[in-house]
This record gives structure tokens, C-alpha cells and sequence, in this order.
């Protein structure tokens, strides 16, 4: 009888465990604060856009209005 409850009790901790695990898992902040990873300039196919161009602010403003709600959508595109 004290094995039986010994192997329920594992069983219990080890879905309380599980059920914590998921539910910070997708509790967890989707927000990415880019000026934490912002450059000093941004590489792209057509040259660089340093920090004093047109680009660069328009950029930075792009970042900073779309910083939530980002969702991992990884459906094994490369």
C-alpha cells in the first residue's frame, strides 16, 4: 500500500510540475525591446543605413511601434 502511494504521489508532483512548466510557458512576455539590440547601423542587401540617415529613424520607429505581440511561427521555413 505505501508503494502505491508513493508511485501516486510522484505521479501528482510530476503533473503539477508539467502543468506549471506549460502554463509559464505560455504565460511568458511576447515583447521584444529592440533598442536593448539596436546597432549603430543596420547592414542590408543595399549597403548600410547608418544612424544619421532617413532610414535609420524611419527604421527605429517601425522597431519601437511593433515591439508586442511577436509569436514563434517556426513551421520549419529555413
Amino acid at each position: 500500500m505505501v508503494k502505491f502511494l508513493k508511485v501516486i504521489a510522484y505521479i501528482l508532483i510530476g503533473g503539477v510540475v508539467i502543468v506549471g512548466a506549460l502554463l509559464l510557458w505560455f504565460d511568458r512576455s511576447k515583447d521584444i525591446d529592440f533598442t536593448v539590440y539596436h546597432p549603430d547601423a543596420w547592414v542590408t542587401c543595399n549597403g548600410k543605413i547608418n544612424k544619421d540617415s532617413v532610414e535609420y529613424v524611419q527604421l527605429t520607429k517601425w522597431l519601437q511601434l511593433n515591439n508586442s505581440n511577436w509569436q514563434n511561427n517556426d513551421y520549419g521555413h529555413p
